[in-house]
């Protein structure tokens, strides 16, 4: 069977008015989702992470080591949540949705979709200051 896409609708936990949406492969794994969100979020940085999904399983990753199970391995349903938390400097969480699973034909991953900005400290931002 071909990769499918799978489309999450990624929010920040602390401000749901900010948004972006990103398709990822169902063959790719939680490391590859993490790395489309951080291109999608625009943040710096390679930091500690973890996603945890609604029946409680968790998968953790960072410099050096990945969360490599393939998306397509997890068993996700639509609108099913799932959280990910990244160890910057700060922590930041933010809730996933998957809002469709689609034939894969377009480059994956890819940001389909932005809406509203996240404000991040340069210092933070960079990883850097006091």
């Amino acid at each position: 069977m071909s990769a499918q896409a799978y489309v999450f609708d990624a929010r920040p936990a602390d401000d749901p008015e900010v948004s972006r949406t990103v398709a990822v492969a169902s063959d790719r794994t939680l490391d590859d989702l993490h790395a489309a969100l951080h291109a999608a979020f625009e943040w710096h940085g390679d930091f500690a992470y973890a996603f945890a999904l609604a029946d409680g399983r968790e998968y953790a990753g960072g410099p050096g080591e990945e969360a490599d199970v393939p998306l397509g391995r997890l068993d996700l349903e639509p609108d099913e949540d799932i959280h990910h938390t990244v160890e910057g400097p700060e922590e930041w969480r933010f809730v996933l949705r998957l809002v469709d699973v689609r034939p894969a034909d377009e480059t994956l991953h890819r940001v389909l979709e932005r809406n509203g900005e996240i404000s991040l400290e340069p210092e933070v931002e960079l990883g850097g200051g006091d």
